[in-house]
């Protein structure tokens, strides 16, 4: 319950910010919710280590990703626009970290989250004891 409430209330939060560091910030705290759905299954599911391994991970390459272009260019989400004809490099290193963090396929925030969220199936389709057999 706490890892829905708290991809909910990040998700839904950043969307309303006009700077892209608090942006960045709420979308952490969504990122969160997905780090615990892992947690939870930490000993129960034998995916539940290598989905978290690979969702944070990723998730620190996104986010130091993300807020370098962004110290960079500036804070606001005005600075932005045109950072593709500024910096074009940048512009396209940001678009690939922020579709990162949100989850598009292939991208590694994708399939962290898929394997997280396979992790938290298993737990679901098993039970809490979970057993190969």
């Amino acid at each position: 319950m706490l890892a829905a409430l708290s991809m909910t209330y990040g998700n839904l939060t950043a969307l309303v910010q006009s700077r892209i560091v608090r942006l960045l910030a709420y979308s952490s705290i969504a990122q969160a919710g997905y780090i615990l759905l892992g947690v939870v299954a930490l000993g129960r599911s034998d995916l539940a280590m290598p989905s978290l391994i690979v969702f944070w991970g990723s998730l620190r390459a996104m986010n130091l990703g993300a807020f370098a272009v962004v110290a960079r260019v500036g804070a606001d989400i005005d600075a932005l626009v045109g950072i593709g004809r500024v910096s074009g490099w940048g512009g396209a290193a940001l678009v690939v970290f922020l579709l990162s963090l949100v989850g598009v396929p292939p991208l590694a925030g994708f399939v962290g989250k898929l394997l997280l969220f396979g992790a938290a199936l298993m737990l679901a389709t098993r039970g809490w004891r979970w057993s190969p057999f």
